[in-house]
């Protein structure tokens, strides 16, 4: 296959994707931000012995057993967590403890509705119900002729629309995901806090007045004008991989925005796998793919091994090809396969620059290279940079982010094994 080459010298080349199986769906959060300073509240939470009476424990109360005051710190830290079914579960256990958990029980709850009451309260700026109405019918329509146009894609006028386009959508997201983070964040408090006053109500002390009726409800009547819908118009919403987007377009839109939030955080906790670099790459070009309405590709190892490996034997080797010398890694299909991943749909490559950013910019000016980055029906995508050249393997197979433990550790062994780390 012939190799482009571009007025800054950098070579690049492409190659056509497979047939393209549906897009993967995963599961979706509704996360307040994490508590601040949850490290130093632990710390000073913590029991200093296993047969410590906590502070607030009634006089008779017996000391905890080091097993007890263990579980109680383990359930304390995870009832903050970020993700509110994770921290339910732990709320749960906690309660069903009885009296030794009682003390750790009212310290969460209080902070975490205090936590939940600074989110409403902090929140401003939130556009109507009109504005955000109009706004997702304005990305809507830019994302369409955007999408359009990157399927004629070609070395003319359309590669400048495409550029056009980018920029349009980038401040309509920018305005649209601001205030979605609100929204999501008041919307995620307010669904909770019934159900965390209920054990508020059972753990408080005698007089302790914080979180009363009248307080709540002013609350509650603020966070319901603030936002443009319901908390159970939200709750509708299916999560990723659970059911149809909504027709409806601010709920499209939420949906999206929610999808996208998991898959990011998904791959933050997987970014180890890669090099800085590399990572920053992945990023521009999942930024990308979220103007355009695409799902952002998650992270494979194996995809980051075989786009690694391919990198490193054509320095070693003194080549710039898709197709290898070495018999076993002929194809990129061969090397994909060979990682353990089983339905590769492309590969972009380049050689010259060694800062992530512009080698998206270049592969965005190459018609196939941004056909490929761009591709609804992707769903994964590995970055391998050695020195100065680059490789991208995308794939279609079903997101990692829905499969098992033991699926996501076969997957990392399979990459592990398929080629070298590092560059």
């Amino acid at each position: 296959m012939p190799i482009c080459v571009n007025r800054r010298l950098i070579a690049l080349s492409t190659l056509a994707a497979l047939a393209l199986a549906p897009t993967a769906r995963a599961q979706v959060l509704l996360p307040p931000d994490i508590i601040k300073h949850r490290a130093e509240r632990e710390e000073k939470n913590s029991h200093s012995t296993p047969t410590t009476r906590p502070a607030n424990a009634p006089a008779d109360a017996r000391p905890l057993r080091d097993d007890q005051a263990a579980r109680i710190d383990s359930l304390r830290a995870t009832a903050l967590s970020f993700d509110p079914a994770v921290s339910a579960t732990a709320l749960r256990e906690l309660r069903g403890m009885g009296q030794p958990a009682r003390p750790a029980l009212h310290d969460v709850v209080r902070q975490l509705l205090a936590h939940d009451r600074s989110v409403i309260e902090a929140a401003h700026g939130l556009p109507s119900s009109a504005r955000l109405h109009e706004l997702s019918e304005k990305i809507y329509a830019e994302r369409q002729a955007a999408r359009t146009n990157i399927d004629k894609l070609a070395h003319d006028e359309t590669i400048k629309i495409a550029h056009a386009h980018y920029t349009t959508l980038k401040a309509l997201r920018n305005e649209l995901d601001g205030a979605f983070d609100q929204t999501d964040a008041i919307l995620g408090a307010l669904s909770r806090r019934a159900s965390l006053r209920t054990i508020w109500r059972e753990v408080a002390a005698p007089g302790e007045s914080a979180f009363g009726d009248e307080e709540e409800a002013k609350l509650d009547a603020k966070a319901q004008k603030m936002v443009s819908m319901t908390a159970e118009q939200a709750a509708s919403v299916p999560e990723l991989g659970k059911g149809e987007q909504p027709t409806e377009p601010v709920l499209r839109d939420l949906w999206f925005y929610r999808a996208c939030r998991r898959i990011e955080a998904f791959n933050t906790a997987l970014k180890a796998c890669m090099t800085q670099g590399e990572f920053e790459n992945l990023s521009a070009v999942n930024t990308y793919r979220r103007c355009l309405g695409v799902l952002p590709y998650e992270i494979d190892s194996r995809l980051v091994a075989s786009a690694r490996g391919h990198s490193k034997e054509m320095v070693d080797l003194k080549y710039f090809a898709h197709e290898s010398p070495v018999a076993s890694n002929k194809s990129p299909w061969d090397r994909i396969r060979a990682a353990g991943y089983p339905q590769g749909s492309g590969e972009n490559i380049a050689a010259g620059p060694t800062d992530a950013e512009q080698v998206f910019g270049m592969w965005f000016d190459s018609p196939g290279h941004h056909q490929n980055m761009a591709r609804p029906g992707n769903t994964a995508l590995g970055v391998g940079q050695v020195g100065n050249i680059w490789t991208q393997n995308m794939g279609t197979a079903p997101r990692l982010l829905l499969a098992s433990p033991e699926e996501r550790k076969a997957a990392v062994a399979a990459a592990n094994s398929a080629a070298p780390k590092g560059g």
